[in-house]
């Protein structure tokens, strides 16, 4: 927050996923990137997005997914969970979003998580934690700047099947609870 601040950035709230202290149809697209996996309880992170979305609103979410990608990299990042496409529909519908778009991001990396996460955790039991992506963050930034523009024209063909991350854009299909349509 205090970068923020000096960056000249006002209205700044720090706030609980879980509890949002903000007005009810507030925002015309709410984005939670790599978010719901850190709350403890996800349908409530998700019914607060519901809340402060107007009623012509958006929601735009990016989860980590596929449970057999757990690693001890998770748990130490404060991950509750990983979850399945089928699984972030179903929430989003209970929580009054209709899922448009649901497609796989990140698959480039996938091979190198999917190698890392069973070697890790074995290695974890006899040393100190370390993270799944140890290399200077110069280094890692030129990784990343070649892969994702591969995989961008990737994602153009055609949806990903598999991936490290999806992404989800959710309109609201009811009414907010506790909001008058009239």
């Amino acid at each position: 927050m205090e970068h923020c601040r000096q960056q000249g950035r006002k209205g700044l709230r720090l706030a609980d996923g879980e509890s949002l202290p903000l007005g009810g149809g507030s925002f015309d697209l709410v984005t939670a990137l790599d978010l719901l996996e850190h709350l403890e309880h996800e349908s409530k992170g998700l019914d607060e997005a519901r809340g402060v979305v107007s009623k012509v609103g958006a929601y735009y979410l990016v989860p980590s997914v596929f449970r057999f990608l757990w690693s001890d990299f998770e748990r130490f990042s404060g991950h509750h969970r990983r979850c399945s496409n089928r699984q972030l529909k179903y929430k989003n519908q209970e929580s009054g979003f209709e899922v448009n778009t649901l497609s796989c991001f990140n698959t480039l990396f996938f091979p190198m998580v999917r190698g890392l996460s069973p070697v890790n955790n074995l290695a974890g039991r006899w040393r100190a934690f370390r993270s799944d992506l140890e290399m200077p963050i110069t280094r890692l930034k030129s990784v990343v700047a070649r892969i994702l523009p591969l995989e961008s024209g990737l994602i153009a063909a055609g949806d990903l099947t598999f991936s490290v991350s999806l992404a989800c854009l959710a309109r609201t299909s009811c009414p907010q609870r506790g909001v008058d349509e009239t």
